[in-house]
């Protein structure tokens, strides 16, 4: 589960229970009257949402997010992913690229993870406007599950760079290779998260399935009667 939050310093904690409670996902906003604390760097926002969720535990400690309290008090900070959202429109109507990166927007900010003997316990992801970073997500057990299981190949000490595709579900995670080229680790349509994909490949198939989602649902998109 991935509890998405806009984080205010001191209720944060509150927001994040409520949220997780009611299952709910995608982004929610504080009341108005209590703007979400920014930071000058993601790193003092990574520290502020992992503050968060510990309290948040320990004022609700039968709560499942899947750890505990002790896990996230003696948790240290891994190395931050760049979080990018694949263009669909580009998507669709590119043939062939040389990477990821050129269908992406702007990155939306970063996703960071929070350790614990040796493993990825939870998320923090933050993000940047004109005032300065913010927490603005705690927590997405699908890509912890994924990070943890790329950490235990020879890729997971690396730096990645995560990507979503909209529509498709899709989770991609890019690293630099030995030999300087960029391959990607995805657990879609069949791909392996141990294993490498080159661009050409795994291109191929995200247009074939973006192709048969517009011919489905295309009109629905336009309509705003169907959620990406």
């Amino acid at each position: 589960m991935k509890v998405s939050i806009t984080a205010a310093a001191g209720l944060a904690a509150a927001a994040l229970v409520l949220c997780s409670a009611a299952s709910c996902s995608g982004s929610r906003d504080m009341n108005q009257d209590n703007p979400p604390q920014r930071f000058a760097t993601s790193e003092e926002a990574v520290e502020q949402g992992r503050r968060d969720l510990q309290e948040a535990l320990r004022l609700n400690p039968g709560i499942n997010l899947g750890v505990d309290e002790a896990q996230v008090g003696k948790s240290s900070v891994g190395q931050a992913l760049a979080v990018n959202e694949v263009d669909f429109q580009k998507l669709l109507s590119t043939e062939g690229s040389d990477s990821l990166e050129s269908l992406a927007g702007a990155s939306r900010g970063n996703t960071t993870p929070l350790l614990s003997d040796g493993q990825v316990i939870s998320l923090v992801e933050t993000s940047r406007d004109a005032r300065g970073w913010k927490v603005s997500a705690i927590g997405n057990q699908a890509v912890r599950k994924e990070l943890n299981q790329i950490r235990a190949t020879p890729y997971g000490g690396g730096e990645l760079a995560y990507f979503e595709v909209p529509n498709l579900d899709a989770r991609i995670y890019a690293t630099t290779l030995e030999d300087g080229s960029v391959g990607y680790l995805t657990g879609y349509d069949g791909f392996s998260l141990r294993q490498p994909v080159a661009i050409e490949e795994l291109l191929s198939r995200l247009r074939r399935d973006a192709l048969e989602f517009q011919e489905r649902h295309g009109e629905e998109l336009k309509r705003g009667k169907l959620v990406k």
